[in-house]
């Protein structure tokens, strides 16, 4: 409604005198402030420098069971992007997505540096990411 477009419009903070907080130094953020600011920090800077990531082939899937996925991916990589909106960890079956994993059997997650063996299924964690560099 209306009535949230004060909110989507605010100032960003620090900018601004009289602001208590300021995202540009981090003072008066709370811990899951900054928290959130150093992923998406660590996530673009990822994505500036992965080519495949800004300009690889893109192929999805019908989402499922509040999974969606899908990958970027070129002739000899591939990443591979599972998201989880429900509120339940998942267990997806690797044998859905055969057509872009052929070659792959591990992915390393971009955010966490976690390694992951995907030959039979990908867990994704309740209302979580992965971001998987497939190897």
């Amino acid at each position: 409604g209306t009535e949230s477009h004060g909110i989507i419009r605010s100032d960003f903070p620090g900018g601004w005198e009289g602001d208590r907080k300021n995202a540009f130094t981090g003072r008066g953020l709370s811990r899951q402030e900054r928290e959130t600011q150093a992923f998406v920090r660590k996530l673009f800077n990822w994505r500036k420098s992965s080519a495949l990531a800004r300009e690889g082939r893109l192929m999805h899937y019908t989402p499922l069971d509040d999974a969606y996925v899908y990958f970027r991916y070129d002739d000899t990589s591939a990443i591979m992007v599972v998201l989880n909106r429900g509120d339940e960890a998942l267990t997806l079956d690797s044998a859905r997505f055969a057509e872009r994993l052929v070659g792959f059997r591990f992915g390393t997650d971009v955010l966490s540096g976690k390694r992951y063996n995907i030959e039979s299924s990908v867990t994704v964690g309740a209302r979580s990411a992965l971001l998987l560099e497939l190897e």
